[in-house]
Parts: structure tokens; C-alpha cells; sequence
């Protein structure tokens, strides 16, 4: 194999690690009774080659006859609130809770 497949191989490689896989789990899904308004929570999981990254995010919805219009209410851009956020790697756990 030569220098230029092992270099080609190798950045295949780190970025198929450096990438991650994304899930996202709704946990409350609740509709207002006087308006035309959803709130939503979502955990979204990106778990990547050596730690995972669990972000609890919030949206607010509106509600049209046909379509849901969801907006980040935390970490928008521009924003200062940012979202529950844990990172987990082996043995150790960080977050950004206060």
C-alpha cells in the first residue's frame, strides 16, 4: 500500500469518526389549549467515536392546519440562553448545568 491510499485511508477514517450518529427522542409533547401553540422537549443524542454529546433542547410550535413550525427556543443564534448540555467520555461526565 502506498503513502498516498494510507493518507487517503487515514482521513476517511477520522472523519467517519469525527462525524457521529444523531438521534433525537421527543420526551414532552404538549399542545395549548387557548392557542394555536405546541411545546416541545427533545433530547438529542450525537454519539461519536470516543464520548456522546446529550443536548435536552426546547421548541415552541406553531400550529397551522397542515404544517408544526418548530423554533429552538435555546441556543438559537444570537441567543444567550443555551440548552442542558452533558457530555459523557469513558469514566467522566461534564455538563454545562448550573
Amino acid at each position: 500500500m502506498n503513502i498516498r491510499k494510507l493518507a487517503l485511508l487515514g482521513t476517511f477514517a477520522l472523519g467517519l469518526a469525527s462525524s457521529g450518529c444523531v438521534s433525537r427522542r421527543i420526551i414532552v409533547f404538549q399542545d395549548n389549549a387557548k392557542a394555536p401553540l405546541t411545546a416541545m422537549e427533545v433530547q438529542k443524542t450525537q454519539n461519536f467515536l470516543f464520548y456522546a454529546r446529550i443536548t435536552h433542547q426546547f421548541y415552541v410550535c406553531t400550529d397551522t392546519d397542515k404544517v408544526l413550525d418548530c423554533t429552538l427556543a435555546c441556543s438559537a443564534p444570537g441567543d444567550d440562553l443555551s440548552c442542558p448540555q452533558a457530555t459523557v467520555d469513558g469514566n467522566s461526565v461534564s455538563t454545562n448545568y448550573r
